[in-house]
């Protein structure tokens, strides 16, 4: 008669969720960092603008077709994996604030680090889980079957 169906978060979907994308993320940048590598390469202002996009791209787009999937076959990870974005969000935020506070901007070396070298390791510790987190939490969203 009544088919109200009742869906509660789940902390062991979320921390599982939040550790897959860690995991996930750190296994995708370094399988895929190769082409915004070969773009920082490229004629500075134009391999640079390039270099961002394809981070950003290679970071968040997989991630979001897997939010899509993941919300589509399992709805009930879906409802525990949507705020899986806030714990890497603030990680990345602090650290922006740290380089501000300490008189320089990471921001770029973030989304556009120089050549090969270190500060390729802020974008596979950061920028890629938190833009990964960031899609498939997108991806879960879009077109959600309930109102919540």
């Amino acid at each position: 008669m009544f088919q109200t169906e009742i869906r509660e978060p789940s902390l062991g979907a979320f921390v599982g969720q939040q550790m897959g994308l860690l995991v996930g993320s750190l296994l995708w940048c370094l399988l895929t960092v190769s082409l915004p590598i070969w773009f920082s390469d490229v004629t500075r202002p134009v391999g640079r603008i390039l270099e961002s996009l394809s981070i950003i791209f290679l970071a968040g787009v997989p991630f979001f077709f897997l939010g899509r999937f993941v919300q589509y076959r399992f709805p009930g990870l879906a409802l525990s994996g949507r705020w899986v974005w806030v714990l890497p969000a603030l990680g990345f935020m602090a650290v922006l604030i740290s380089s501000l506070t300490a008189g320089h901007s990471a921001f770029s070396d973030l989304f556009s680090p120089p050549g090969e070298g270190e500060a390729w390791w802020g974008v596979l510790i950061f920028t890629y889980p938190t833009l990964g987190s960031i899609g498939y939490s997108l991806g879960l969203r879009l077109n959600a079957h309930d109102s919540q």
